[in-house]
Parts: structure tokens; sequence; C-alpha cells
């Protein structure tokens, strides 16, 4: 386990530098970066319980081998505080598991007790004629939120506007259903969903809750570039979002991705870097940062090959050994 958690750390630190020095601009690039950093939660862990599989199977060989096992009552091994902390691993991972899924369902519920955009259009012809240019995916209204979601519904994305959204302005409307449907479109809530759930494997670590919040926060500053890449003005996207930002926040459900989050400091840093925007939002990564994300993977790939490897010999080893022994011991330990 200590090797499992040392390989786990040290991959996220290197994602977490590698994503740290690139150009400010390069929100695409960063967001593949971290997405990597995700990957590796989960990934790392399945390999590592393959090969405590693989070392199961082999017992089960060696002791359907034939080999005599000496008499004697069974030993019984001592709980040791690796197993006591493994065992709270496990505990609140199935915490968190059970908590996704709760709010998985709410949100499911949410969507279903929202209303087709087009049930509106008495109120608001704009905001059908801009969901009838947007196209997919589908946009409801719903009393529930303060601002602009796109959420799972029957294993689709589904954008939801507040009852506010009625009376936006006309550009802020279209902006907001833009950056949604950009998430839709990029499949950023399934990414969502598996970092929650790399989070319920590794909620104690912190650099997991790091990773995942860094990859949300580049996740909308690339739906940002898009936005603005379709020709709306910094200035304007700018202050469209500080004054929808400027109400009463609700939390968002879980996995959905809000158009405006409840940190401060992060609408801050999104508001700078749509006032920087200078269209480079979709540059091509540097040959420098391919490097590095390169010599990062196999490096973790292979450390973490080796040292499985050297597990595995020491492990098979030592049931060579105990086999061994079990063929030398006399069966009879009265006789000389």
């Amino acid at each position: 386990m200590i090797s499992l958690l040392l390989s786990m750390t040290l991959a996220l630190l290197g994602v977490l530098a590698v994503a740290g020095v690139l150009p400010a601009h390069a929100h695409a690039l960063r967001r593949r970066v971290l997405l990597v950093g995700l990957m590796i939660l989960i990934g790392l862990p399945l390999v590592r319980w393959g090969a405590s599989v693989t070392g199961l199977v082999l017992d089960f060989h060696v002791e359907a081998s034939g080999v005599p096992v000496p008499s004697g009552e069974p030993q019984v091994p001592a709980v040791g505080w690796m197993t006591i902390v493994a065992g709270c691993w496990l505990l609140g991972t199935g915490a968190l598991l059970l908590r996704l899924f709760v709010r998985w369902r709410g949100m499911h519920a949410l969507v279903e007790a929202s209303e087709e955009a087009s049930e509106s259009l008495p109120h608001s012809m704009a905001m059908h004629r801009i969901v009838a240019e947007m196209g997919r995916p589908r946009v409801r209204v719903s009393s529930r939120v303060a601002t602009a979601c796109v959420a799972l519904w029957k294993w689709n994305p589904v954008v939801l506007l507040p009852e506010q959204a009625l009376a936006w302005r006309t550009s802020t409307l279209r902006a907001v259903l833009r950056h949604e449907m950009e998430h839709a479109r990029r499949g950023d809530l399934w990414w969502r969903l598996a970092g929650e759930v790399a989070l319920a494997l590794w909620w104690w670590h912190p650099l997991a809750h790091v990773a995942l919040r860094r990859w949300t926060e580049a996740c909308e500053q690339v739906c940002d570039d898009a936005v603005l890449k379709s020709g709306v003005r910094p200035e304007s996207y700018a202050r469209s979002l500080l004054t929808l930002a400027g109400g009463a926040l609700v939390p968002t459900p879980a996995p959905a991705m809000a158009f405006l989050g409840r940190s401060p400091s992060r609408l801050r840093r999104r508001v700078a870097s749509i006032l920087n925007h200078h269209g480079a939002g979709h540059a091509n990564p540097s040959w420098v940062a391919c490097v590095a994300i390169g010599i990062l993977a196999l490096v973790v790939v292979f450390a973490t090959t080796m040292h499985l490897q050297r597990e595995d010999a020491a492990h098979y080893a030592q049931l060579q050994s105990e086999a061994q022994l079990r063929l030398d011991a006399n069966p009879f330990p009265a006789d000389p």
C-alpha cells in the first residue's frame, strides 16, 4: 500500500507541475494534462489491485500443486495497523460513492421537475429563437436553480436555465447557452463523473482534490474561449458574467457543471482570463509541454511496472521457499 501511495503522490505532483508551467492561455492543453491526472487516479489502483489478484491466483496454484501442508492449528493473522487503515479507506470510499449516487438521483429528479424551454415561448420569443439556433442538447427551465448548468438526464446532456433567464438580454442568453453546450460537446459531464469516482477512491488525498478542482477550472476556461471565439467581445462577456454573479447562488447538483461557481477566487480568475483573451485559447501546444507530458507518462508507467515486477518476483520466491520447506519437513517429528 505504501508503494501505491508513493507512486500516486509522485504522479499527481508531476501532472500538477506540468499543468502549472503551461502558458496562461493554453487552457485546452491544461485540461488534457489534468485529465491524465484523473485517469491516473483511477488506473493506478486498478493496476495495483490487478497485481494483487495475480498474486492470489499464484497462491492458489501453489496450494493446488499437491505440496503437503504442515499439520497443526491454523495461524490466525493479527490485525495490523495497515489493515485498519485499509478498512477506513474502504469505508470512506463506500460512503462517498453512496453520496454520489444520491446526488445523481437528485439531479435526475431536478431535471424531471423542470419544463421544456419551448413551453416558455409566450414569455420569451428570444429564448425560443436562440434555442432553435443552438440545436442540441435540449434546454429546460427550472425554478430550483439560480444559474445555468448542464446536467445528465436519461444519459444525455441537458442544459438547465433558471427562471430569471427569461429576463436576460439576448446577447447574455446566447453566450450562456454557447458556454454550456460546449461542455456537452466536449463530454465534460462524463469526465466530471469519472473525476468524482476518482475522488471517492482518494477522498483523503489533498492532491486529488486539487487535480479535480484545477481540471474543472480549465474546462470552464476552455468553454469561455469557445464563446469568445464565436465573436463575443471579452469586455461584454466579462460584464455579463459579473452581472449574473451578483444574484444569489445555490448549490448545483453533482455531477452537473454550473455556469457560475460559488468561489469568488475562481470567478476572479475567469474574468481575468476573459479580459486577457487574444484569440489564443486554442493555440497549438508547445513542444516542451508535449515532451514533458510524454516523459512523465513513461516514467510513471515504467516505475509502476518495475515495482510490480519486483513485488511479484519476491512473492513468487517466497512461495517457492515455503513450498521447499514443506517438502523438506519431517512429517513424523518423533522419528529421528
